[in-house]
């Protein structure tokens, strides 16, 4: 995994905000820039630094750097942020209001339903959701999740649902945006297999 992630082209992005050092750092990259025709896309993958301070940089200041590194290399940019809480999200939102063209969050596997543009053209969506079955501790066995929450350990077996198991759902975001790379519509996607 550590030669696919180090690859030039390789599409995968790490968190570029892992913590690093000058002994040590993480194969991959944090961000790209992936072109399609003449247009240029800089995708940057973000972790939250709430309850993972000593395993992350702050990655509001490491966007800021990305950001001021690539200025003028990129037509619209896109920030996914795997972050804890939703007024992390919201807050970040704010910070790169009108630098980027969309921010949304992952993590939960419950899609929001804030999807919105913000001033500057930003769109945000708190988090976009999951693939995976509806019928399920967000894609998970029940048996594994509940056992977890019981005992009060906070350890969960992570037993993936089958995808036989039931109706399956693909949530997501559409973000249409304009010549300036500024976000000029937002749209929540979900699609389940039963539709």
């Amino acid at each position: 995994m550590f030669e696919y992630l180090d690859r030039p082209n390789s599409p995968q992005l790490r968190p570029a905000n892992y913590f690093s050092s000058s002994h040590f750092s993480y194969p991959g990259s944090g961000y790209r820039i992936f072109t399609k025709g003449d247009k240029r896309l800089l995708a940057i993958n973000l972790m939250s630094g709430v309850f993972l301070k000593d395993q992350m940089d702050n990655p509001f200041l490491v966007v800021d750097k990305i950001l001021e590194e690539q200025k003028g290399m990129y037509d619209a940019c896109v920030i996914d942020f795997h972050r804890e809480t939703t007024a992390e999200l919201v807050c970040m939102a704010e910070w790169v209001k009108g630098r980027v063209s969309l921010i949304y969050g992952t993590h939960t596997h419950v899609q929001t339903n804030d999807e919105r543009i913000i001033e500057g053209g930003t769109a945000m969506m708190t988090d976009i959701g999951m693939t995976g079955p509806i019928h399920s501790a967000i894609g998970q066995d029940f048996e594994s999740r509940i056992a977890g929450f019981v005992s009060g350990s906070g350890v969960f077996a992570i037993k993936p649902v089958p995808m036989e198991h039931g109706p399956m759902v693909v949530t997501g975001v559409f973000v249409e945006t304009g010549d300036s790379g500024r976000a000029i519509h937002i749209e929540k996607i979900r699609i389940t297999s039963d539709e």
